[in-house]
């Protein structure tokens, strides 16, 4: 069976069955993102998140909106 896998706000790893979605009503839908790094910018991707208290959701919306902010400005 193919398996993806969804970093939860504790960063616990759980398999998820194929899609890569929790069971959820119509309304609570999630989707997954699923990037690859190599392990050295992981790390630096890490280091960052940590310091400033971020998710990993967290730290994907806040990189959003600071280039939505950026391209408003332009």
């Amino acid at each position: 069976m193919k398996s993806k896998y969804q970093t939860h706000l504790d960063d616990e790893t759980t398999v998820l069955p194929d899609g890569g979605q929790a069971d959820a009503s119509d309304e609570d839908e999630m989707k997954s993102i699923l990037i690859e790094v190599p392990l050295e910018q992981y790390e630096e991707l890490s280091e960052t998140k940590e310091t400033n208290g971020f998710t990993w959701r967290g730290m994907l919306l806040h990189a959003q909106r600071c280039l939505r902010r950026e391209q408003e400005s332009d």
